[in-house]
């Protein structure tokens, strides 16, 4: 009886451990997907308070976009700020997201639909884009955070011009 009763924590134990390690993978998931969410949103919103970026971007991270590479977290913030300018509003759309997570690092991807107005006194013209997002992703202390971004066209329209 003795023998079946620590065979049977055993098989508990590793159960649970199997439980854990699904449970981080999935928490990893979400919180990564939300990273690119908030990242869309907070261009959207198109407030730029001090150190908005820190809630995004590692320090060292890097930026790939057609037409730009930056480095550092405050150049990136400064580059979307300005890029933000250009428009009077903008929406951004993200869907499907893939993430593979390697312990403390992460990759992800997804497709985006992004269209900017241009500004007031021009409501007629816009500019939307399609693209694919790569990422990578370190955990930080403070969550996770995008180490490298990198923004693949795959079409674009320019309608009013």
């Amino acid at each position: 009886m003795d023998e079946l009763r620590a065979e049977n924590r055993r098989a508990t134990r590793e159960h649970l451990a199997a439980l854990d390690e699904r449970l981080r993978a999935v928490a990893d998931r979400v919180e990564l997907v939300a990273l690119a969410d908030r990242y869309f949103c907070l261009l959207d919103e198109q407030e730029f308070p001090a150190g908005w970026a820190d809630s995004v971007f590692t320090e060292d991270a890097f930026l790939e976009f057609p037409g730009r590479l930056c480095g550092g977290r405050s150049t990136i913030a400064e580059f979307l700020r300005r890029d933000a300018e250009r428009y009077d509003r903008t929406q951004r759309v993200g869907a499907d997201h893939l993430v593979t997570v390697h312990g403390d690092a992460a990759s992800l991807c997804w497709n985006s639909i992004e269209t900017g107005a241009c500004p007031a006194g021009d409501q007629d013209r816009y500019l939307s884009v399609g693209g694919r997002y790569r990422a990578e992703a370190a955990r930080t202390s403070d969550g996770w955070r995008l180490t490298h971004l990198f923004l693949r066209l795959i079409w674009t329209t320019d309608r009013g011009r």
